[in-house]
């Protein structure tokens, strides 16, 4: 979990040297910096941020191409949220789903016999149906894909 101490610390130095007119008015004057600090450090928290999250997201701001105006706490949070899906996707743990062709498949094929039938596309149906196998059929989908579906997605 994040501190008070790694948000000051991110403000201090990573963004105080690229923006030094706008943070060093903050940094002047106390109540102010407590205040900034309290916010970011708030939705950190609730966002589930770590130190590294904040840090790699303030260096892409200074990097970016929005580094150039006027820097906001939603800036930061968006950067450092971006810098979050990249570190869960490194670590597998992110709520993103791996959607295959399969799939997408099988949806089309249920979206079409939802119709009645004499609307449905029976052409249609039938290039769909060996996908909709591969994606129901857990042996098929092995067969293809070298794993199930649940060792495949993850989660």
């Amino acid at each position: 979990m994040i501190t008070r101490e790694d948000v000051a610390r991110v403000i201090n130095e990573e963004l105080y040297g690229a923006f030094p007119i706008e943070f060093g008015e903050i940094s002047r004057n106390r109540q102010s910096m407590d205040s900034y600090v309290s916010k970011i450090l708030e939705t950190c928290q609730r966002r589930g941020f770590t130190y590294t999250d904040l840090r790699d997201g303030a260096r892409a701001l200074t990097e970016g191409d929005e580094g150039n105006y006027r820097i906001t706490i939603s800036k930061i949070v968006k950067y450092a949220e971006i810098e979050k899906k990249k570190r869960e996707r490194r670590d597998g743990t992110g709520r993103r789903r791996i959607i295959t062709p399969e799939e997408e498949s099988y949806e089309m094929y249920l979206a079409e016999m939802k119709k009645p039938p004499e609307q449905r596309n029976e052409w249609l149906i039938r290039r769909l149906l060996p996908s909709c196998e591969i994606f129901t059929n857990p042996e098929a989908f092995k067969k293809k894909y070298g794993k199930y579906r649940e060792e495949f997605e993850k989660y």
